[in-house]
């Protein structure tokens, strides 16, 4: 039986979730000297980089698993689904639940 994942999902699983940047970068750090920040600004970069090149050569995998049929990305509904399941307070948990009754029929409270 092949396993339902998207690539993120698969992506999380092998540690290599989407982590871009830095939230300390963010500030405005009038007190951090400019040698200090263009060096920590180079080495988000390099990290950032690097986790591109990662997730880029597991895409390759995850595609290769889906042609071999471990693993199957989920279908629109799969995906609507999983959306609507969340947090009634949420704009994309409230869109998905009106996608789901309008398109399939089927009401999440």
């Amino acid at each position: 039986m092949c396993e339902v994942l998207t690539f993120e999902e698969f992506a999380t699983q092998r540690g290599l979730a989407p982590s871009w940047g830095d939230a300390g970068l963010h500030s405005g750090a009038a007190h951090v000297p400019k040698r200090s920040r263009k060096r920590h600004l180079q080495l988000v970069a390099e990290k950032d980089a690097a986790l591109q090149r990662a997730r880029d050569l597991l895409r390759d995998v995850y595609a290769g698993r889906v042609e071999q049929g471990l693993i199957k990305p989920p279908s629109h509904y799969q995906r609507i689904r999983k959306t609507a399941m969340g947090h009634q307070d949420n704009e994309s948990v409230q869109a998905a639940r009106k996608i789901l009754l309008k398109t399939y029929g089927e009401e999440i409270t």
